[in-house]
Order: C-alpha cells, then structure tokens, then sequence
C-alpha cells in the first residue's frame, strides 16, 4: 500500500487530486439522477472549486459559491427587464453584482461567482427553461459533494505537520538555552539574541499548524481519534509561547553584561536545556517512562535553581541583575513546564505524575 501511495505521489495523482477528480464525476452523475439535464456542468466545476486543503475551508469555499450562484441568478432575474444583452447592458449587470457581493461583503470567490452566474443567467438561462434553478441545484450538489468527499476519503490530517512543529521548536529553545550557558564574547552573545527574537518565526508557524489541526477535529469525524493528542498540542503551544519568553529574556540579560561568565549560572541552563528536552519528547508522546523522566528533570532544575540562589552572586551589579533575571527565567519555565504536565497528565485516562516542589 505505501509503495502504491509513493507511485502515486511520484506521478502527482496526491490524495487530494485523485478526491478532486472524483468529486468532479461523482456530482455530475447525481446532477443528471437529479433532473439537472445531460450536461450539469456547474456540479463538476463547483466540486472542483470547493475541494480544498481542509474540510473547513471545503465547506467555506462551497458556501461562497452556492451563495455567490444564488445571488447571481436572483440579480439577474431582478434586472432582466431593464438591461439588454448589449456590451453596455452586460457591464452595467456586472457592475450591479460585484457592487451588490462587495456591499454584502462576500468573500472574493463568492463575489466573482455572483458576477459569473448573473452574466451566464442573464445572456443564457433567460431562454432555456428552468435554466436558473438547474444551475443553482448543480452548484449544491456538487459543493456537497466536495465537502463530503473530503471529509470521508482519506481527510486531510494536520497533526503530524503540528506535531513537527513542535518538536522543532521546543528542540531549538533547548539549544539555545545550552548555547547561552557557554558565555562567549558580547557579539556572540548578541547573535544569540537576535536567534531568541527569530524563534518567533517558528513559534508562529507551530501555532498555526496546531490550530489548523484543531480545525481539523470539527469537521473530519474520521480524525476524530486524534482529538486527545491535539488538546494535549494546544496545552503545549500555550507553554511553549511562555518557553519562548523566557529564553529571549534570558539572552536579553546576558547580551548586556560586559563579562558573562559571572552573569550566567552554568549548570541551571544545562538543566533549563534537558528539561526543554524532556518537556518536548513527553508532550509529544506522553508515555510512563517520558513523565518519569520529565518530573525528574523538572526537579533538577529547580533545585539548580535554588542552588543558583545560594550561591554568592558576582559584585558587578549589572552581572549581579543579569544573574538574576536568568534565574527568575529558569524558576518560571521549571513552574510552566511542570504545570503544563499537571494540565496533560490530570485528565481521565492518564495517571498523574506530579514533579514535586523543590
């Protein structure tokens, strides 16, 4: 079955492209079972149209154009008796459409769909009989069809990409946290910096891939199955984002300081990046020996934590400041991270492992 998928992918017939061409001749034969006549091609084009990336956007596109066709037929009818099939006649009707799906505010494929349908109806339809409510029946149908179709046969899934995302990001916040344990000259500290500040880049690129996997959840009932891995994902972006502040502010502190070596205390990044790391392999499969694993490393950084706190702090009040800040830093993330595995590991079905206190 995966060699046959692989061919496949390799000619570009992908699952959305075979679902594409078999909407297209599926709404055409109900089309015609429907009474739509021999030749209902507004089904097939609305199947083609509608069928997208995602159920939900399926479902947005095929409502845009049902209600852009409706609309369409409904001016043209209305305006039939005052505008003549004349080059000024057909862009006056164009002009009432678009002005009319602007002042809805339709969205852009509705809006060129009520110009399109008013021009077929108004220069076409006018003379076949029952014209209008054929095209109008097609266009349903073959939205439904698209929508159905997408849904059922093999449904987009976009919870492996989310679940990349987050293991990409919440690997390079580990590494860079090692990175800002090493010190270094200023420039290098600053380069560290400006790396903290882009990781924004890949936060927002997880949470819309994580979003978009919730998305995914509403619509698509043979996905369903991975509604507890989404939810345990969305508790991971929201700790994630406080990840990413947490680390930028620390590279802040640093990046100011003259002599980082006193500033930045070691061996509580070096516990900072393996918690990062046991955080990320558990959220992303949350299994007994993971939370183990997970609450241990949660404890250890607390108590480098705390053994930071204990230790004389450099003279230099502005390494003194940065020390400090990067220990606040640290102390949040052990709180948000064991909070995080408290919020995941709480809920039916899972035993809790709650790291302790230190």
């Amino acid at each position: 079955m995966a060699g046959a998928t692989r061919v496949l992918a390799a000619l570009g017939m992908t699952p959305r492209v075979l679902k594409t061409a078999l909407a297209a001749g599926l709404s055409w034969e109900l089309a015609i079972l429907a009474g739509g006549g021999q030749h209902p091609y507004f089904a097939p084009l609305a199947a083609v149209l509608a069928l997208d990336a995602t159920v939900r956007s399926s479902l947005t596109r095929g409502l845009e154009r049902v209600l852009g066709v409706a609309t369409g037929i409904l001016l043209a009818m209305a305006l039939a008796s005052v505008l003549a099939v004349t080059a000024f006649g057909v862009g006056l009707l164009v002009l009432a459409a678009t002005a009319l799906a602007t002042r809805l505010r339709y969205g852009p494929s509705a809006l060129t769909q009520v110009a399109i349908s008013a021009l077929l109806v108004r220069t076409v339809g006018l003379n076949v009989p029952g014209y209008a409510l054929d095209r109008a029946a097609d266009t349903l149908i073959g939205a439904a069809v698209a929508v159905i179709l997408n849904a059922v046969v093999v449904p987009p899934d976009p919870t492996p990409r989310a679940r990349d995302a987050m293991a990409r990001l919440g690997r390079e916040l580990a590494e860079l946290m090692a990175q800002l344990g090493e010190g270094g000259s200023r420039a290098r500290r600053r380069e560290r910096l400006e790396r903290a500040r882009s990781v924004d880049r890949e936060l927002a690129l997880a949470r819309a891939r994580v979003e978009a996997a919730r998305a995914a959840l509403a619509l698509s009932p043979l996905v369903r199955w991975r509604e507890r891995e989404v939810r345990r994902y969305l508790t991971g972006i929201a700790t994630l984002t406080r990840a990413v502040a947490h680390v930028r502010g620390s590279a802040r502190a640093l990046a100011r300081v003259v002599d980082a070596r006193p500033a930045a205390p070691a061996s509580a990044l070096a516990a900072g990046e393996r918690a990062l790391l046991a955080w990320t392999d558990w959220i992303l499969a949350p299994t007994a020996r993971r939370r183990v694993r997970l609450a241990r490393a949660v404890l250890a950084l607390r108590r480098e934590v705390h053994g930071a706190l204990a230790q004389p702090g450099p003279r230099d009040p502005r390494a003194l400041s940065a020390r400090l800040a990067v220990v606040v830093d640290l102390e949040e993330l052990a709180e948000d991270l064991g909070l995080a595995a408290r919020r995941v590991a709480d809920r039916p079905g899972r035993a809790a492992v709650r790291p302790r206190r230190g």
